[in-house]
């Protein structure tokens, strides 16, 4: 997994989390984000399936919620398409596939409660926590 930040602790942290299937790691969701192949707070390049900003993670007083971009190829959440521009509210366990990326939206509870401290991983295999912290563009 391609990210254009560096990984450090932020002082906000929500209790919700992606893991990511693919790269077998936790994304803690501590602030507004936005996924895509590039321009986004989290990219990956490589995916050819995701559009340049294909999506926006959003973290309010109702909970966490995922609105397409008007992506090429679309977001699903738990196999089925969610409507462009329109706020979908994420319940905990919800599978959200982005281009080749998939996700489990989980809380704290369910992190910590899988993670075993003798090997360092949790049940699923997830070895590492990732916190993303957005990129601050440079002028030239």
């Amino acid at each position: 997994m391609e990210h254009n930040h560096t990984t450090k602790k932020s002082e906000h942290h929500t209790g919700w989390y992606f893991f990511s299937l693919q790269a077998r790691s936790y994304l803690d969701l501590t602030d507004d984000m936005s996924i895509g192949r590039e321009s986004a707070t989290l990219n990956f390049p490589g995916d050819k399936e995701i559009s340049r900003i294909h999506c926006r993670i959003s973290i309010n007083e109702f909970g966490v919620s995922i609105i397409d971009l008007g992506s090429t190829n679309g977001t699903l959440i738990n196999d089925l398409p969610i409507p462009v521009s329109t706020t979908t509210i994420l319940q905990i366990n919800d599978k959200i596939k982005i281009g080749k990326q998939e996700f489990i939206f989980i809380d704290n509870h369910q992190a910590f409660d899988n993670f075993s401290e003798e090997d360092g991983r949790d049940r699923l295999g997830f070895a590492e926590k990732t916190v993303v912290v957005p990129s601050k563009k440079v002028g030239l």
